[in-house]
């Protein structure tokens, strides 16, 4: 409807997105729960992987700073590391809003966290989160196919992503090289 062509992606430029799917990665082995109990100079292995983790994330955004909408996905990053950091390094979600989900029995104890499997969640009490509002605390349930949880950083990262791909769709932006 804008004009804009899918193969104009091709010339989208994006510095260091290698570093993005290495810390999606990174990732993978927390949130199915594939990491042993293991510290290494007294921090657990879960949480140093965890900050690697977004300490890559935070060297894209840094990167592509001037492309149209990171700064929509920088501050959505920081929101969420901000909520994850003050509630232990994993995105907290009542267990109100996993029930509304369908979603309750994947909660699993994890060492002192009630961990939701599948997911970078942990189960916590709206009244034990810090800054709560920032939690993943928007729900879409069911009769979707996929019920999901959200928070308003997520919300932000989503937002300047369409905005990055919708200037990219069109051309008009410097991120495409024509």
């Amino acid at each position: 409807m804008r004009g804009g062509r899918l193969s104009r992606l091709a010339s989208l430029r994006v510095e260091f997105g290698w570093l993005a799917l290495a810390a999606v990665a990174l990732q993978y082995p927390l949130v199915y729960n594939l990491v042993a109990e293991a510290t290494i100079i007294g921090v657990p292995l879960v949480t140093l992987m965890m900050v690697v983790s977004c300490a890559l994330v935070v060297c894209v955004v840094w990167a592509n700073r001037r492309l149209p909408g990171v700064f929509l996905v920088g501050l959505g990053l920081l929101a969420n590391l901000v909520v994850m950091t003050l509630n232990g390094g994993w995105m907290p979600i009542t267990p109100e809003a996993l029930q509304r989900m369908g979603r309750l029995s994947w909660v699993t104890p994890r060492g002192t966290v009630a961990k939701v499997w599948g997911a970078k969640n942990v189960a916590l009490p709206r009244a034990e989160t810090r800054l709560w509002w920032l939690s993943d605390i928007l729900v879409l349930g069911p009769p979707l196919s996929l019920p999901t949880a959200f928070s308003l950083g997520d919300v932000l990262i989503a937002a300047g992503l369409f905005w990055l791909l919708q200037e990219a769709l069109v051309g008009r932006s410097a991120a495409v090289q024509e």
